[in-house]
C-alpha cells in the first residue's frame, strides 16, 4: 500500500508540473502572439480555456500583461489627438520624440506616456486631448480550479484516496496491536 502511494504522489507530482508547463507554454505564445500583432485574442482564448480547465495552471498575482497591444492602442490614440488639432501635431511629436530619447518604450512606458503628457500639458498649446487607453483593459489574470477532470486530477484524487486507506490502515493496526496488548 505504501508503494501505490509513493507511486501516485509521484505521478501527480508529473502531471501537475505537466499542466503548468503547458500553461507556460501557451501564455508564452499569447505574449509572441501580442509582439507580433497576430491573431491575440484567439491566443488569450486558448491560455484563458487551458486554464480554467486544468488545475495548477494560475498565473499568480502578475497574470499577463499585453504591453505591445497597450502601445499600439496608445499610438493610435495619440494619432486621433493629431488628426483633431494639427497644431497639435507637432506638440505631439516633438514631445514623442523628445520622450523617446528619454524613456525606452519598452521597458519604462509608463514613464513614457507620462513625459509626453507633462510635454503637452507643459506647453500650453491648445491642443486635443489624448485619453490614453485604460492599462487595466490589457492586464489578464485567469484562474485555474482546485480539481478538474483530467488526468492529473483524477491521478490526484487515487493518491488522496490511497493516502487515507493508508492512515486508515496504521490506524486500525495500531488499534488492534494496543488490543492484543490489552488482553494479554
Amino acid at each position: 500500500m505504501l508503494l501505490l502511494f509513493v507511486a501516485l504522489l509521484a505521478l501527480s507530482v508529473f502531471f501537475l508540473r505537466q499542466n503548468n508547463v503547458h500553461m507556460i507554454r501557451l501564455r508564452n505564445l499569447a505574449l509572441q502572439a501580442d509582439e507580433q500583432n497576430k491573431d491575440v485574442p484567439q491566443a488569450m482564448t486558448n491560455l484563458r480555456n487551458y486554464i480554467a480547465a486544468h488545475m495548477n495552471t494560475g498565473m499568480g498575482e502578475q497574470g499577463i500583461y499585453l504591453e505591445h497591444s497597450y502601445q499600439r492602442s496608445y499610438a493610435a490614440a495619440i494619432q486621433q489627438a493629431e488628426q483633431e488639432i494639427n497644431a497639435g501635431a507637432t506638440i505631439y511629436r516633438q514631445a514623442d520624440s523628445d520622450c523617446q530619447n528619454s524613456y525606452d518604450k519598452a521597458t519604462l512606458f509608463t514613464e513614457y506616456v507620462q513625459c509626453v503628457t507633462d510635454k503637452v500639458s507643459a506647453s500650453n498649446v491648445p491642443v486635443g486631448p489624448v485619453t490614453p487607453p485604460p492599462s487595466d483593459l490589457y492586464r489578464f489574470n485567469f484562474v485555474s480550479p482546485a480539481w478538474s477532470s483530467d488526468v492529473a486530477g483524477f491521478v490526484l484524487l487515487a493518491t488522496v484516496l490511497a493516502g487515507v486507506l493508508l492512515v486508515g490502515r496504521i490506524v486500525l493496526l495500531g488499534a488492534v496491536y494496543m488490543l492484543v496488548q490489552a488482553n494479554r
